[in-house]
């Protein structure tokens, strides 16, 4: 799927919505929602392409859930 445009609010410049699949959008997202740094933008990998680095933003996603009690389990390798 693709789609044009850009997500100005979370400073990103996606053209398709795969490049979502390696979760920053969704860290970046869950900040700008909650008005507030639940996850430090500095340890989120923008440019994640790699399986051990997407799996590490994810758990950053699910940290972020727990903190906030956001009852989603998100199933991500150990």
């Amino acid at each position: 799927s693709s789609f044009s445009g850009s997500i100005p609010l979370l400073g990103l410049h996606y053209t398709k919505v795969e490049q979502c699949a390696n979760g920053a959008a969704y860290c970046l997202m869950l900040n700008a929602t909650f008005q507030e740094d639940i996850i430090a933008p500095r340890k989120v990998l923008i440019d994640a392409k790699l399986q051990h680095d997407i799996v590490k933003n994810y758990k950053l996603l699910q940290a972020a859930f727990t903190k906030k009690n956001i009852n989603k389990y998100i199933d991500v390798e150990r």
